[in-house]
């Protein structure tokens, strides 16, 4: 069995080679040999340029292959040259094929734009009017499955939505009908969750009490402790008292509860998900603002979505705007 010879950079342990080729008897070809080599116990000899010799062993042998291991200096990487690059979609075309039809892709495209346009806003906000305790547009029904009314996760389908619609209106510059409809719903889904939140945290009558603080959210009305109860009989409307700026589908006790640490469940006593729900809703405020220039997410407290902020809660930036760097929970990102 030839002794290997092998390289690294100052620093950096050797990748040593699990096989080596053997020298068979009569010069037959035969299989790589697997060889076993030490563990290093520290990179000592590998912290300046040399060279060393590591001594391995076969199993079931006598054979004792070397890798002699050279160390180099470290060359200087140059800096990354950027290759790829994000672009808006607005400047994505279909083109119809050579005899001028549609493709798929445009059939495709079509199909999905086209039942997006016809959506009713009415139903992704229906959750958040309920939650305020505020009446719905004649007409409007909720979503149901993940956003019925019982589901302690309604809301994130809104999130969802906000983005859905903000990617087609960029995407829509070839049809100025179909985009200005989803410039209409972008505003109206904005512009009423704006309204909802303004009535968080400040009284509901002149001179009535109200809680502006997040933090000192009090318990529910007749309540003894926070529940994550969202049926009509049991969910809190007094907003009020949900400090300023708050926006979600539900009352912001599930927020308290997590941070008081309670588990994921279907009782009234559990919760789920509720920053998966923010984090949704605040990605599809900041897609709406960056394809349309609504700043109404960006008004202060600094970002009026954020809600209930838990002062456990570690902050970070996570996404940079035009109209400054919004910061959520660690929890938050995902």
């Amino acid at each position: 069995m030839p002794d290997v010879k092998v390289e690294t950079a100052v620093g950096d342990l050797p990748r040593l080679p699990a096989h080596v080729p053997g020298t068979y008897k009569d010069g037959r070809k035969g299989p790589m040999v697997r060889v076993l080599w030490p563990l290093p116990t520290d990179n000592s000899a590998v912290l300046e340029p040399g060279s060393y010799t590591v001594t391995g062993r076969v199993a079931g042998t006598s054979f004792q292959p070397k890798a002699i291991v050279t160390v180099k200096a470290a060359v200087k990487s140059a800096p990354p040259v950027l290759k790829l690059a994000a672009f808006d979609l607005n400047r994505v075309t279909l083109k119809t094929d050579v005899h001028g039809h549609n493709t798929q892709f445009i059939a495709n495209r079509d199909k999905f734009i086209n039942t997006l346009a016809a959506t009713d806003p009415n139903s992704f906000l229906y959750m958040f009017r309920h939650a305020f305790g505020q009446k719905q547009p004649d007409g409007a029904k909720p979503l149901g499955v993940w956003d019925s009314q019982d589901t302690k996760l309604r809301g994130h389908a809104t999130g969802h939505y906000l983005t859905a619609i903000a990617q087609a209106y960029a995407s829509t510059g070839y049809d100025k009908a179909l985009q200005a409809k989803f410039a209409e719903k972008m505003d109206y889904m904005v512009n009423t969750l704006y309204d909802l939140s303004q009535l968080s945290g400040k009284a509901k009558e002149p001179g009535g009490s109200y809680v502006a603080d997040p933090l000192a959210v009090p318990y529910g009305p007749g309540k003894s402790t926070y529940d994550s109860d969202l049926s009509d009989a049991g969910i809190r409307n007094d907003y009020w008292n949900w400090g300023k700026g708050f926006i979600s589908a539900y009352p912001p006790d599930q927020f308290i509860m997590l941070e008081k640490g309670a588990k994921y469940g279907g009782q009234k006593t559990q919760i789920w998900a509720p920053y998966y729900t923010l984090h949704k809703i605040l990605a599809g405020l900041m897609d709406v603002y960056e394809v349309s220039g609504n700043k109404k997410p960006c008004k202060p407290p600094p970002v009026w979505a954020t809600g209930y902020m838990p002062a456990s809660a570690k902050y970070r930036p996570t996404r940079s705007l035009k109209c400054g760097t919004l910061t959520l929970p660690a929890s938050l990102v995902v």
